[in-house]
């Protein structure tokens, strides 16, 4: 029956199936890289899945809902969505990098923006004069650098972020607590037409989907998951930004935080951070220093450790059998050296988004592994 339908189906019906136990995404990919096919897996084959994984896939063969995920792509069609599933190059490449990545993304906008270096901005609802100046000062300071901002929509400080790449001409990304047709906070149905236009709004959760209460923790693991760093601005102890700033700690990011008034509630989330290791901003260039940019220190440390990526070692030995054309234009570029996506593009003369599917399909056949910051290795 799967067959039946576009691969698109397949990936949303996964999709559906490994909610809430995404860490199961990667393995399940490696044996089904087209996920239709594990919808007409006979049950004995699956007894490496975890159980719940398997629960559900019995549900959806007793009950298969085919018809109505191919109304759902139609609908999100309808609606000017994309849906981005894992395959995608689309798909943000750092957010692959993470231990529980979505297996798809619903987008309004254009989401490849988060291909290039962006920094997340987060911290309370009720951030006060200070927080949102000076989120919306960094915000603005970060476009106007090509540096993409990531948030979260809601009110605060996450507001004056979006606000604040807008004005400075630059790309931001929104990911949601809901779905993206769902308009929340209300009062900024204005900003999301505005996001749209210039980055995208961004969801794992299905298009109409209510901000419940448990999304927003699962969300927050997203905005540190496709950014390089996570600024904390005006952020309370109880804040909902501290579990984005230990998402990051989690996923490898950098970690940023703004100090603020000693006596000021809404500054003692953002100094426990500082005081556990987090970086000091008090201005963009602490940011901007860090992030792997061709100007920035980390890229050119990593890169030009050795005059070794740019020299690496050329491939001596037979290609294995079972690489494509183009995965065999690609793997003898990669080494024992990290090297970076973008080198990769531009020595083997395929753009970018064709570069991320190719190594993509050679992490899953173990050939290759992404490392923090878009460097790979051959494996």
């Amino acid at each position: 029956m799967a067959e039946r339908f576009g691969s698109l189906s397949g990936w949303c019906a996964l999709h559906e199936v490994v909610r809430g136990h995404e860490g199961t995404l990667r393995s399940i990919l490696a044996r089904y890289p087209d996920p239709r096919a594990l919808f007409e897996e006979e049950p004995a084959a699956l007894t490496t899945l975890p159980a719940v994984i398997r629960r559900r896939l019995d549900a959806f063969r007793h009950r298969p809902r085919w018809e109505q995920i191919a109304a759902e792509i139609e609908a999100a069609r309808d609606a000017g969505v994309t849906i981005v599933p894992f395959s995608d190059s689309r798909y943000p490449p750092l957010l692959r990098q993470i231990d529980t990545p979505p297996a798809l993304l619903y987008v309004r906008g254009d989401v490849t923006c988060a291909a290039g270096p962006s920094v997340a901005i987060v911290g309370s609802r009720q951030g006060g004069a200070y927080g949102r100046r000076v989120a919306f000062e960094l915000a603005r300071s970060l476009a106007q650098r090509g540096i993409t901002v990531v948030s979260g929509l809601a009110l605060g400080i996450d507001t004056a972020a979006h606000r604040g790449a807008l004005a400075g001409g630059g790309k931001t990304l929104a990911l949601l607590g809901c779905g993206v047709l769902t308009p929340y906070p209300r009062s900024n149905r204005r900003l999301s037409d505005e996001i749209v236009a210039q980055g995208a709004l961004v969801s794992e959760f299905p298009l109409r989907a209510a901000p419940l209460p448990h999304h927003f923790p699962l969300r927050n693991r997203l905005i540190s998951g496709v950014s390089h760093g996570v600024v904390v601005v005006a952020a309370g102890l109880q804040s909902g930004a501290l579990i984005t700033a230990e998402c990051a700690l989690a996923q490898g990011r950098e970690r940023f935080a703004v100090p603020g008034p000693i006596d000021d509630p809404k500054s003692r989330g953002a100094h426990r951070l500082l005081k556990e290791g987090a970086r000091l901003v008090e201005d963009v260039a602490d940011i901007v220093a860090v992030l792997p940019t061709q100007s920035s220190s980390p890229r050119k440390g990593l890169e030009g450790s050795a005059s070794s990526a740019d020299e690496a070692a050329p491939w001596q030995g037979a290609l294995p059998p079972e690489l494509t054309e183009d995965e065999a234009a690609l793997y003898p570029l990669l080494g024992e050296t990290p090297i970076h996506i973008d080198t990769l593009s531009e020595r083997s003369g395929l753009p970018i988004g064709r570069v991320n599917e190719i190594l993509l399909a050679l992490e899953l056949k173990g050939m290759a592994a992404q490392l923090p910051g878009l460097f790979y290795v051959r494996t």
